[in-house]
């Protein structure tokens, strides 16, 4: 496939550590952010053909935030009074959280899942199966979780608080892109895509259609992996760490942290337990206790150089040990720009070339 040049991406700007800004600083990209839809909560009126009263259940199921400010907007709009007592089921913890914005968070009466329909389900178990539920959907009455709970034997209504609402693009000259990449089947289906879409196919009737429809993948491309950080990628045995802080090599990055590495063949040829099939590198993170007695400190800390070094993968096949040695919380971007220099030191000893020295 050719380099594009100039890519359209159907969503808004990132603000803060968006990870479009090293790529277009690496490949001289230009990208254009031009959401073809925004999500709208539906008016009193709307909600009302529906034919839905509030006030009759007892529990409300939430997939997102968008439609947790849109349901308590609705309920201020018809004057309905949401009682104590109300038990709130979310998708996820953060979404969960994020009822502190309207209520006070009770853990007896929010309960979350980990994203999927049957998490939520399980978090209701046989002591809430008596509750009335309603679920507060976006987009559409039929939803993965809408046709869970019909599966079950509870009370359960669906109710649409969040319509999405088509973006003018008529002035976008689409001809212009390389590639246009969207990331929700309501891009696709949007009346302003779908109409722009249709003139330029009857326009351009002579040749091929000059759009790359770029939709989220099932599975995560060869030259394209995801960027997770698996139990795989963590090193715990202690006959591993033992052998990495034996055999290894250190070197330090800018008086932030203190790496031990150890290239994974050297490491199987001393223990048979490390053996690995997978090339992935391994990481270990320390941080001190003597400069950070409470644990909320240090687990902030872990957090920043895991998420630094996940966004920052080597390529070698090493085992790592972190050492963080300030005595204060630096922000992320100190963290992130320290280990960008580490894991470039990295991919050098794991080619043998400016090996860093112990």
């Amino acid at each position: 496939m050719a380099q594009q040049k100039k890519i359209l991406i159907s969503q808004k700007a990132v603000q803060v550590n968006s990870p479009y800004a090293p790529l277009m600083e690496k490949t001289g990209v230009a990208i254009d952010f031009i959401p073809f839809f925004r999500n709208e909560a539906l008016s009193s009126r709307e909600f009302r053909a529906q034919r839905i009263n509030l006030a009759e259940y007892t529990a409300i199921v939430f997939s997102s935030r968008t439609v947790i400010d849109a349901f308590f907007k609705m309920a201020e709009e018809l004057r309905v009074k949401i009682p104590e007592t109300m038990k709130y089921f979310c998708s996820t913890e953060n979404v969960a959280l994020y009822l502190q914005k309207h209520i006070v968070y009770r853990k007896r009466k929010i309960f979350f899942g980990n994203g999927t329909p049957d998490s939520i389900i399980a978090s209701i178990g046989p002591r809430h199966t008596g509750e009335k539920f309603l679920i507060a959907t976006s987009g559409s009455l039929s939803t993965d979780i809408t046709r869970a709970f019909e599966k079950t034997s509870m009370d359960v209504t669906a109710a649409m608080f969040v319509k999405p609402v088509s973006e003018d693009i008529s002035k976008v000259d689409l001809h212009a892109y390389d590639a246009i990449v969207l990331y929700a089947s309501a891009d696709v289906h949007s009346h302003a895509f779908r109409s722009h879409a249709a003139d330029s196919l009857h326009r351009q009737s002579d040749r091929d259609f000059p759009y790359t429809l770029t939709m989220a993948a099932e599975r995560p491309l060869p030259e394209a992996p995801r960027q997770t950080f698996s139990k795989s990628e963590r090193l715990c045995a202690k006959n591993d760490i033992t052998l990495l802080l034996n055999k290894g090599r250190y070197f330090s990055v800018d008086g932030i942290f203190r790496v031990c590495i150890l290239e994974r063949e050297k490491a199987a040829d001393g223990n048979q337990a490390t053996k690995q099939t997978s090339p992935k590198a391994r990481l270990l993170i320390s941080v001190p206790k003597r400069h950070f007695k409470r644990a909320v400190r240090r687990n902030l800390l872990k957090r920043r150089i895991r998420e630094a070094y996940r966004r920052n993968k080597p390529d070698s096949s090493v085992d790592v040990m972190v050492f963080y040695l300030p005595a204060e919380v630096l922000e992320y971007a100190q963290i992130e720009s320290a280990m960008k220099e580490v894991i470039a030191r990295i991919d050098a000893f794991g080619k043998q070339t400016d090996s860093p020295q112990r």
